[in-house]
């Protein structure tokens, strides 16, 4: 049974106060990219890249948590 894209990103900015932990000034914390609502699969990386996102996409996964998001400099 697939979780909800939504219920997991609102619990994760509840626990981790992403709005109102500073962080670095380019850094956009939350959700950077959507997919169609439903997670069934996730993974983990250090650095949002290309390499990061194949190797998700090759696992199956459909929600790719990352240490450094897609708008880190």
């Amino acid at each position: 049974m697939p979780a909800s894209l939504r219920e997991i990103v609102t619990y994760l900015d509840q626990i981790l106060d992403t709005r109102e932990v500073p962080d670095y000034p380019g850094a956009l914390n939350g959700l950077q990219f959507e997919n169609r609502g439903s997670v069934y699969k996730v993974a983990a990386a250090v650095d949002f890249s290309s390499r990061a996102l194949d190797g998700a996409i090759e696992n199956g996964a459909d929600l790719l948590l990352v240490h450094h998001g897609m708008f880190w400099g």
